[in-house]
């Protein structure tokens, strides 16, 4: 249980990185993708995964009580996981909030991924 919640943690952290440089890219080109083609299959497999991930977490979290972790930080991750997931291949996406919702996730997980390590 512990190492596959390290492992889907690890991977939302993976993709969290790359939603940033997508962001970055879009941001710097402009230019808007297909939903259909580029969008909506990248956004699917992060669902999945995110979904897998707070499955587990939420487990975990019960259980556990790790110190200064707590489920609305979790639910605040997932959320802003699949929210990002959209925004990053959108230029009118707000910068600001897409940073610090990035930021906020990277904390987190880097967060679960200390404590899987205790």
């Amino acid at each position: 249980m512990t190492n596959e919640l390290l492992t889907l943690t690890m991977k939302l952290l993976r993709y969290n990185d790359e939603l940033m440089k997508r962001f970055e890219h879009t941001k710097e080109t402009g230019k808007d993708p297909d939903f259909f083609v580029e969008v909506k299959p990248f956004v699917d497999e992060v669902k999945k995964w995110n979904d897998q991930w707070l499955e587990h977490v939420t487990v975990w979290v019960k259980q556990e009580r790790p110190r200064q972790l707590y489920m609305n930080q979790i639910e605040s991750t997932h959320n802003h996981l699949e929210q990002i997931s959209v925004q990053a291949f959108y230029s009118s996406s707000s910068k600001k909030r897409f940073i610090d919702a990035s930021k906020s996730i990277e904390f987190v997980l880097k967060t679960i991924i200390q404590k899987l390590s205790e």
